[in-house]
């Protein structure tokens, strides 16, 4: 796929949670390749239970009421528990995935958490370019510690740990996101290809 859709062969590459884990199999597998690499909230491995509790530092009760009286309480409940920020804009930002998430195949979903088995980490050389991973600090889905043991194989990255954020980190740091994201394009820029 990555030859069709770069023939080139030369590219930078994004992943968010399990996407993340298979983005840093491409560099594993294709790092001459690859002028960069953004990480967020990645799984690093998928047996990792070095995760923080579930926590909610800001409280939207009325938000809460509004997620009961349109999914039921116990969907509500699932949902804002995964909240860390629990506000109205992070809620609309994930309300239209869960009819798909609701109708999700489990049996391929089951046999892809299998196919994350294969060891993308540590790298075989370390990677040169630019690369960055933004992890919450409250990301009690994959959390963030195993993410800072990579710092070896990714000499050029920015590790950027955020408070107030979990596994909706970019809904619930927008911002602070975006800085980190525009900053890690600005390197890409300097950097050229690799």
């Amino acid at each position: 796929m990555i030859d069709r859709l770069v023939p080139e062969g030369r590219f930078v590459i994004a992943g968010h949670s399990a996407g993340a884990y298979l983005a840093r199999a491409v560099v594993a597998r294709r790092g001459p390749d690859v002028d960069g690499l953004l990480q967020v909230v990645p799984v690093i491995s998928p047996d990792d239970d070095d995760v923080p509790d579930p926590i909610t530092i800001l409280r939207d009760d009325a938000l809460i009421a509004r997620v009961e009286a349109e999914l039921g309480p116990e969907q509500a409940a699932a949902i804002t528990h995964a909240l860390v920020v629990q506000r109205p804009e992070i809620y609309d930002h994930v309300k239209p995935l869960l009819p798909e998430m609701q109708r999700a195949d489990r049996v391929f979903l089951a046999r892809l958490e299998e196919s994350l088995s294969f060891p993308v980490d540590p790298l075989p050389t370390p990677f040169p370019g630019p690369a960055l991973f933004v992890l919450g600090r409250q990301d009690h889905v994959v959390g963030y510690r195993a993410a800072l043991r990579l710092e070896a194989d990714y000499p050029r990255a920015t590790f950027a740990v955020l408070d107030g954020a979990g596994h909706s980190l970019p809904w619930e740091r927008p911002d602070a996101f975006s800085a980190l994201v525009r900053d890690w394009l600005d390197r890409l820029e300097v950097a050229g290809p690799s």
